[in-house]
């Protein structure tokens, strides 16, 4: 979807499925508003480490509102516990 057209969507829409990266461009663009995200939803979540987009995403949401969720979806999170608290 264009960036045009989905700034459109933001305004009559609730639920979007983006890569991180689309996400984090129209944060940075404007098209969408940081604060009014109720859920972030991540695919492949062990992979959210450093400066990954889930985590620049996280980061740019944060500095709006504390008021949502993230989901963190992985079917392979880490060989171990400490592994597992890495991510997100």
């Amino acid at each position: 979807m264009a960036p045009a057209k989905r700034e459109h969507a933001w305004k009559e829409k609730r639920v979007f499925f983006l890569t991180p990266q689309v996400f984090q461009n129209d944060l940075s663009r404007g098209s969408c508003r940081a604060d009014d995200v109720v859920c972030l939803v991540f695919d492949e979540a062990h992979k959210a480490l450093g400066n990954h987009s889930y985590c620049q995403v996280v980061r740019e949401v944060l500095g709006y509102t504390q008021n949502f969720r993230v989901l963190a979806l992985s079917a392979t999170p880490g060989d171990g516990i400490k592994a597992v608290f890495w991510i997100l």
